[in-house]
């Protein structure tokens, strides 16, 4: 898990996959400072309160993420975030995370959830942030269709669109 002891931070498009503490916090503990926490993937983390995320300071920013298989409330000393999923129903769609393969399925919960203002570009394969119709939850973006300008390569047509000036070429995979 992470700790957090003043300061400043941002964690944006984490994956938090069954962290363990006998103390509060399995996925996150903020003891002191100020936090964001936006378009990550919390699932199976376990702690005395808060499993997923336990803050004591002072909460920034904690929305659009994805809550999932946790025993109790997933956030304490904060809210879960309006446009965030807490469901222990169906998971996010993370194919074998525990054997360590936290890339999304073609069919996962959590794709095109994210932050739809999310400043990442490139998830931890390096490929590029958003792909398809949008941002995708968690370290990974299920890679889609990709459209190349001028050499510059897009997750999506329409961004490429947005992107091209009159009259380029615009290549489409």
């Amino acid at each position: 898990g992470y700790y957090q002891n003043g300061g400043l931070a941002t964690l944006l498009h984490l994956t938090a996959y069954a962290n363990t503490t006998t103390g509060n916090g399995g996925g996150i503990f903020q003891s002191a400072g100020s936090i964001t926490i936006r378009s990550s993937i919390f699932q199976g983390n376990s702690g005395a309160s808060g499993p997923a995320i336990f803050i004591s300071g002072t909460p920034n920013n904690i929305d659009y993420n994805y809550y999932h298989d946790h025993a109790s409330n997933p956030v304490v000393g904060a809210g879960l975030g309006a446009n965030s999923v807490n469901s222990n129903l169906v998971p996010p769609g993370m194919i074998d995370p525990a054997n360590g393969d936290y890339h999304l399925a073609d069919t996962a919960a959590a794709i095109d959830l994210a932050d739809p203002n999310s400043p990442v570009l490139y998830d931890f394969d390096l490929d590029p942030r958003p792909s398809n119709q949008g941002f995708d939850m968690g370290a990974d973006e299920l890679a889609g269709c990709y459209a190349r300008v001028n050499g510059d390569i897009y997750g999506s047509i329409q961004l490429a669109l947005q992107m091209a000036d009159p009259g380029d070429q615009i290549d489409v995979a």
